[in-house]
């Protein structure tokens, strides 16, 4: 059964992904380096990379003398998101693996949006993907269709039958993430990830892993 009140992971007919800023300019203004430290481009475009391209030693910011360094900032960053960063890399690359996406596939999508736009096509990829995997295997009835109408569109103005085609196309995002998840989770072997050592391998499955196979055992109960 369907679970209510879940907004669709993915709009139907307008992906969601990432379109970086037109602009072209450059990160780092040229001729503006002074003791080794590289200047932020004067354009009014904000682009963290160009932040990240100066020394580690660079201040960020200081307030009453206490300073944040670049430096500071990526060890911060590191240990923060270092098992999220890593399971995540995981995830896609099982993902783009299992539902493969051609470049016609993503050329078509990204002309949608115009010759001009600085589009990441990576990510429109792995979009593709998702949606490949949430839709894969999907049997969705009448009695699934109304449980989503009259928990999300009752109010909508629409009858029921007036959404129901656009309720089959949205119906296979209302399933949730962690569906999605556990399919990726099916994926992972020992033989197509590679971890640096036993210590980050348990720890992934522990935090990652382990959890859907225990939601899986509930859910079969």
């Amino acid at each position: 059964m369907i679970k209510k009140h879940l907004k669709p992971l993915i709009t139907v007919g307008a992906l969601t992904f990432l379109v970086v800023g037109c602009s072209k300019a450059q990160d780092v203004a040229p001729g503006k380096e002074k003791d080794g430290e590289q200047a932020i481009s004067s354009k009014d475009v904000f682009q963290s990379s160009s932040y990240y391209k100066l020394k580690d030693k660079d201040v960020l910011v200081s307030v009453d003398g206490k300073e944040l360094t670049v430096g500071d900032l990526k060890k911060k960053a590191f240990n923060q998101l270092l098992l999220t960063e890593v399971n995540q890399f995981i995830e896609n690359q099982l993902l783009l693996t299992k539902y493969p996406v051609s470049n016609d596939e993503v050329n078509k999508l990204a002309k949608q949006y115009g010759e001009n736009a600085d589009i990441d096509k990576d990510q429109i990829k792995l979009q593709l993907a998702h949606e490949k995997a949430i839709n894969e295997g999907i049997d969705v009835t009448d009695a699934d269709l109304k449980e989503i109408y009259n928990a999300n569109f009752k109010d909508s103005g629409k009858t029921f039958e007036e959404m129901k085609a656009d309720l089959k196309k949205q119906a296979p995002y209302f399933f949730g993430e962690s569906q999605l998840s556990k399919k990726i989770a099916a994926l992972r072997t020992d033989d197509n990830v590679k971890y640096q050592d036993e210590k980050l391998k348990t720890e992934i499955n522990n935090l990652f892993v382990e959890p859907l196979k225990n939601d899986q055992q509930e859910t079969s109960k």
